[in-house]
């Protein structure tokens, strides 16, 4: 004997979207200058130190700019564990990272240079977040395209009718079904991602995306150039993985009719967006 559940709607799973993918963020910027006596590595480049206070399962986000040396990042945990970056998208002015923090205390970002011996003023600007934080700006378009009447936040769901309850432990699956979410800026910037549960008898898989990027518009074909993002989740009878995504272009026709949008793939429907 089961017990039904009525229909989750597509307003309540974005909602979920929202709840899985965002959350506060604490941003701190810091100047300073890599000088001759400050600490050194063992490899003999200087560095400044900064100190975080870090939960697990929060986000980190640090970005580092220069114009007088190649700077280099490096960001580490209460372990002894770190992060590290160079040259993020080839820019030798600029070096980037953003992961989740497996561990909770206090963490370290360090300011130091590629090579040993290097000198120069940096800006650093690091952010600890409950959820997914906010994508790092990519490098500024002199005329950003406009995203005209398709600019606002759109959603889609296909939550399942139904859920199954045992009336003995009170115990259901998760609801199963897919929901995904666009967000379409002014000043031609996007953030999407979305989530799939499926739930067969007692096994759940359960896909998380969130992807950021600029975006340009063409009569009715939208361009989604992504510049990064983040993948996660558990596939039934697998383990949990969580991968970073990298750049990549992706092409849709669309049609606008009112607060609904249908978008297409090589000629094939793909989804259709309500606007929230």
């Amino acid at each position: 004997m089961t017990t039904l559940h009525p229909r989750v709607s597509a307003r309540l799973l974005a909602g979920l979207l929202l709840a899985l993918l965002g959350g506060p963020v604490a941003a701190q910027t810091f100047t300073g200058t890599l000088a001759a006596g400050d600490e050194q590595l063992r490899s003999g480049e200087y560095f400044d130190s900064y100190a975080i206070v870090v939960t697990s399962g929060q986000w980190i986000e640090a970005d580092l700019t220069a114009t007088g040396f190649d700077p280099y990042l490096i960001v580490t945990a209460p372990s002894g564990a770190q992060q590290e970056n160079d040259d993020h998208e080839g820019s030798r002015q600029r070096s980037y990272l953003r992961f989740q923090a497996q561990e909770t205390g206090t963490w370290r970002v360090l300011v130091t240079s590629y090579a040993s011996g290097e000198t120069g003023d940096y800006r650093l600007v690091v952010s600890v977040g409950g959820g997914t934080v906010p994508a790092p700006s990519p490098a500024p378009s002199p005329s950003p395209a406009p995203g005209g009447s398709l600019v606002g936040e759109w959603y889609s769901g296909n939550p399942s009718a139904i859920q199954y309850v045992d009336p003995n432990t009170g115990v259901g699956a998760p609801t199963s079904g897919t929901g995904t979410f666009l967000v379409i800026n002014a000043d031609g910037t996007y953030r999407e991602g979305g989530i799939l549960r499926v739930t067969t008898y007692s096994c759940t898989s359960e896909v998380f995306v969130d992807a950021y990027g600029r975006y340009s518009v063409s009569g009715n074909t939208l361009t989604l150039n992504q510049a990064g993002g983040r993948s996660w989740g558990n596939v039934c009878g697998g383990e949990t993985y969580d991968r970073t995504l990298g750049a990549e272009t992706i092409t849709y026709t669309f049609r606008l009719n009112g607060d609904t949008l249908e978008r297409y793939r090589d000629g094939q429907p793909y989804d259709v967006m309500a606007r929230r």
